[in-house]
């Protein structure tokens, strides 16, 4: 997730992104693409305030549009970089998948294919 942050704290402060440990100085606010997996860490950090850089990116893919985050169970209550990060963690190539719903697609082929093994 690409976002504006800013430190509003006293002392410098470390956030995890796509590019590693990035320091950010008291009062300063940095344009940073955040980790995946630190998202929500980061958002419930007091001292950070976390604003996507672009308020038209609604699912967190950093493209404008999309779909707000869905509501649901399984599949359903993932974000887009939640579906990418579990088919990382599952070892299963995405291919072109971008859109959510190919994304979801290829999880679910992926689902069919485990239980007939």
């Amino acid at each position: 997730m690409k976002a504006d942050i800013t430190n509003t704290s006293k002392a410098e402060q470390g956030v995890y992104t796509t590019d590693g440990l990035k320091f950010i100085a008291p009062g300063q606010t940095r344009t940073l693409a955040l980790a995946d997996d630190y998202v929500e860490r980061a958002k419930s950090l007091p001292f950070l305030t976390i604003k996507a850089s672009d308020p038209l990116d609604h699912d967190g893919d950093e493209k404008k549009g999309g779909a707000h985050p869905p509501v649901g169970q399984g599949y359903d209550a993932m974000t887009v970089p939640q579906l990418k990060e579990l088919a990382a963690a599952r070892e299963i190539d995405l291919g072109d998948a971008k859109k959510r719903d190919d994304i979801v697609a290829t999880l679910e082929l992926a689902d069919e294919a485990a239980a007939q093994a």
